[in-house]
């Protein structure tokens, strides 16, 4: 029964071995990235044999980094990144080119195949006059997980263009580099909301070393920061803020005790409980109203620490 099985695999999988073997690299390519219906069923199977290859496919698919083409740009990623490690001094040296379509795809295949190899080429395109080039450059730096990057993407937190800053932010959130903070908490009062959001998402990957800075922008005059400190605090945990914390369920923004109520939920135990429950019964705002309650439901389900 065994040979049985095992000769039908072997005629099963014969066909697409001869299917693929007498192919090149471009008809493959061709194949993985058409948006036709003739190659729906072949898509899949070209792009692992182009993996498969490897080293093999790295050139063409290289030479094609500029193409303007959307489905092949992305096919370029799937496969590239897969390929790793062989793909990657051909796509540093394809950095080496006027193309900005090129250049910037290019840099994000880097980044999403992490190889510390290209952190010095990112590092000298991050000033390029082109923003999408200093902001992809952001974004893969904080893939390649090399702390060597942390002073410029603190630069790139006051360049002038928001997506920019926004992938600095997020990327910094990846390194976790305790030489960030003072810069995130800063953008915490960033004009763009994107920047604000990232910045408060980097700021709780770096834990209770942030708790006291947050503390302390709380007893500051209201700002744009001050719900994402809230909501920071929140998702740290950290008991130490319910003293902090419970006093806004009282303030007169609606908003904030909304969001005092969430952090509260996500903190937990008794002396959050109490606040909430007092809380409930003065709240006349309905959305404040509605964020106490599930807070409550949630300490009461036990989803909090």
């Amino acid at each position: 029964m065994k040979r049985l099985i095992l000769f039908v695999l072997v005629i099963l999988l014969l066909p697409s071995a001869l299917w693929a073997e007498g192919k090149s690299v471009e008809e493959l390519f061709r194949e993985a990235s058409s948006a036709e219906l003739q190659y729906e069923d072949l898509r899949e199977p070209a792009e692992e044999e182009l993996v498969r290859r490897g080293e093999e496919a790295v050139p063409y698919l290289v030479d094609k980094l500029g193409t303007r083409d959307a489905r092949e740009r992305h096919t370029l990623e799937r496969i590239l990144k897969r390929i790793k490690e062989p793909a990657v001094e051909p796509l540093i040296e394809a950095l080496k080119t006027d193309d900005l379509y090129a250049i910037r795809l290019g840099i994000r295949i880097l980044g999403m195949i992490g190889d510390k190899r290209a952190l010095a080429p990112l590092l000298e395109l991050s000033s390029h006059t082109d923003w999408r080039v200093r902001s992809v450059v952001a974004f893969s730096l904080g893939r390649i997980g090399e702390s060597k990057a942390t002073p410029w993407l603190i630069s790139a937190l006051e360049d002038s263009v928001d997506l920019v800053r926004k992938s600095a932010a997020v990327s910094l959130g990846e390194l976790k580099d305790p030489r960030s903070i003072s810069s995130l908490l800063k953008g915490l009062s960033d004009p763009f909301y994107g920047v604000r959001y990232s910045a408060a998402r980097a700021l709780a990957k770096l834990g209770d070393s942030v708790l006291d800075s947050l503390l302390a922008i709380l007893r500051e005059p209201s700002g744009k920061g001050r719900y994402f400190v809230i909501e920071t605090l929140g998702e740290l945990g950290n008991k130490r803020a319910l003293k902090s914390l419970m006093p806004l369920l009282l303030d007169g923004d609606w908003a904030i005790r909304a969001f005092a109520a969430q952090a509260m939920g996500g903190i937990g135990g008794e002396e959050a409980r109490e606040a909430l429950s007092s809380a409930e019964r003065e709240e006349k705002h309905p959305y404040a109203l509605l964020q106490i309650r599930k807070a409550l439901d949630r300490l009461e389900k036990g989803e909090a620490p």
